[in-house]
């Protein structure tokens, strides 16, 4: 996760406008919140979600995928096992 912050704040130093000034700020608050397994056992069962940006849509649903009661129009949920 370091190298992504990094990469980040070295964007920021070349980015001109103060709006993506802002938008690389919260691109680096979401990486803030993102949860990496870094243990060496493996998960043999769980969710994982996909988010898209709130003016995306999906072209068609993904493979595997579904969106589950409650979920914004954006996100889907993979179960494995």
């Amino acid at each position: 996760m370091g190298k992504l912050s990094d990469k980040i704040d070295i964007l920021q130093t070349k980015v001109a406008t103060e709006a993506l000034q802002k938008e690389l700020a919260n691109v680096k608050d979401e990486l803030k919140q993102t949860r990496v397994n870094a243990t060496e056992t493996d998960a043999l069962q769980g969710h994982a979600n996909i988010f898209i940006c709130q003016s995306c849509k999906f072209a068609k649903e993904p493979t595997g995928m579904q969106r589950n009661p409650g979920m914004v129009e954006q996100a889907r949920d993979l179960a494995f096992n």
